[in-house]
């Protein structure tokens, strides 16, 4: 299931990033906007995490989704502490940023 919500997420996050793209080009706003710039750094941050904990975990996993590997190893790697915090870090930084589209009209009159 994670492993699904992963790339459903990274679909979404590969399409925000393309149409926020294009808003910011049609919007005509600076790239020195603060909630732009804020966005930016959520994003960055996101991709980090991903490539740095969360797609080695995922790699590990396919393994034992295809029953290449024994039932232990299954859990070792169901429970590894590094690897559900990235996963939580991706969901919580992917809320935030979601959160800062939300909020960011009324970041324009402020």
């Amino acid at each position: 299931m994670a492993l699904t919500a992963n790339r459903i997420a990274g679909l979404l996050t590969g399409i925000g990033i393309a149409g926020g793209i294009g808003l910011i080009v049609l919007g005509g706003w600076p790239l020195s906007t603060p909630w732009l710039l804020m966005s930016f750094t959520l994003i960055a941050a996101l991709m980090i995490v991903e490539s740095r904990v969360v797609r080695p975990w995922e790699a590990q996993v396919h393994p034992a989704l295809e029953g290449t590997i024994d039932k232990m190893e299954v859990r070792t790697l169901l429970r590894n502490k590094r690897a559900l915090g990235g996963l939580l870090a991706s969901i919580s930084l992917f809320a935030l940023i979601i959160a800062l589209m939300v909020v960011k009209p009324d970041l324009l009159g402020a």
